[in-house]
């Protein structure tokens, strides 16, 4: 035998046994490719692909902004890039979300689900990594295109099964995972599954409020109205919704929109909303809400609406709204009058308890009347 072929013998028979090793391995896909087709932003591997298309306020097409990629760092002080496509809050109103797969060879589909996460921020560099995750969906028939659309207004009144709502402005990942058996593995005693995303990062999208910044305490279409609803409480004391009439503001952060209250009630005590109001000028004042949870209060006196309810207090309101830039400068505020004093009703029953009388008074006096005549006659 060749000298050379008997030396070279251990490396064919290495490569033989490499070759044999690698046959059994799991068929991953190769990495996600991102294009823009038209108006839609489309991600697909080798199994799957799925389009992410935009819609306005007033049902038109929506393209996105895109711009370099961003670095975040995370919590181990280390950057990565991400990719965002832009949208502004103001103007977007959904994003239809349409799975479809490739047919994969080689594999058996077992699951789609979608997993969106949620960042509520305007700083596109912090760390996405933390985000909420804060809706999941798993698609009932894996085998026929499907699509989902997500409607970013955190109260729309769209909301069924494959529609569903955001939380406004922030930071959205969409994740579309997929599971397979690999048909090589299918023999096998205990196949394994594999779990496996469209795109390993997701796909990010930025919400942007409108700027804060842009609106000057000099303009008039930054000056604003209010309006007010009364509404029921569990005290039987009137609440209130109150309202900013004007959009001007509807689309900027919430956190730049505050609402105070200063009072009296029916006994002449000084009161304010919170305790974390009674401070300054306005320490020693009573509040009305003493104990308010953790978390709640945010919500409580942010935003373009107000719900104003004076925690069973009787008393004469004066709610202010107050617009800051971010620079806590004043931009423009109102302030409406409310009053939770209960106003005593008039009685009624007496009148109509005498009504009652004297109507059977005149009808029992008629009928003597013609009694009487009756009589009259017989004589």
């Amino acid at each position: 035998m060749n000298k050379s072929r008997i030396k070279f013998l251990p490396f064919l028979i290495l490569i033989g046994v490499l070759l044999s090793l690698f046959s059994f391995l799991p068929n991953f896909s190769a990495d996600a490719e991102v294009s823009l087709r038209e108006n839609e932003i489309v991600v697909s591997n080798d199994d799957f692909q799925v389009s992410f298309q935009a819609t306005t306020r007033a049902g038109g097409t929506l393209y996105p902004e895109i711009k370099d990629p961003v670095t975040v760092i995370d919590e181990n002080g280390e950057g990565r890039e991400v990719s965002y496509y832009y949208y502004n809050w103001s103007q977007i109103s959904n994003i239809r979300i349409s799975m479809e797969s490739l047919s994969p060879q080689g594999k058996t589909l077992t699951g789609v689900k979608v997993v969106v996460s949620y960042s509520e921020t305007e700083d596109l560099t912090e760390n996405v990594n933390n985000d909420e995750t804060i809706f999941e969906y798993n698609v009932t028939n894996i085998f026929s295109p499907t699509s989902l659309i997500y409607y970013i207004d955190e109260n729309s009144i769209h909301e069924t099964e494959l529609n569903k709502n955001g939380h406004g402005f922030g930071i959205y990942k969409f994740d579309i995972i997929y599971t397979y058996f690999d048909n090589n593995d299918a023999q096998q005693e205990n196949p394994q599954e594999i779990s496996r995303s469209v795109a390993d990062n997701g796909t990010y999208f930025a919400i942007l409020p409108d700027d804060i910044d842009s609106f000057s305490p000099t303009d008039p279409t930054s000056n604003i109205t209010l309006s007010s609803v009364v509404t029921s409480s569990d005290t039987f004391l009137n609440a209130y919704t109150i309202s900013i009439n004007e959009d001007t503001f509807k689309y900027v952060n919430p956190v730049h929109i505050v609402w105070t209250v200063k009072g009296v009630d029916i006994n002449n005590t000084l009161y304010v909303l919170t305790e974390s109001d009674a401070v300054g000028e306005f320490e020693g004042y009573a509040y009305l809400w003493p104990n308010l949870p953790e978390g709640i209060e945010d919500e409580f006196r942010y935003g373009n609406t107000f719900h104003f309810d004076s925690n069973g207090v009787e008393g004469n309101f004066n709610i202010r709204c107050s617009i800051y830039n971010s620079n806590d400068e004043l931009i423009t505020f109102h302030e409406i009058s409310v009053s939770t004093v209960k106003v005593e009703t008039i009685s009624y029953l007496w009148l109509i308890i005498l009504l009652i009388i004297l109507l059977l008074v005149i009808i029992a006096s008629i009928i003597l009347i013609i009694i009487l005549k009756k009589q009259e006659k017989m004589w």
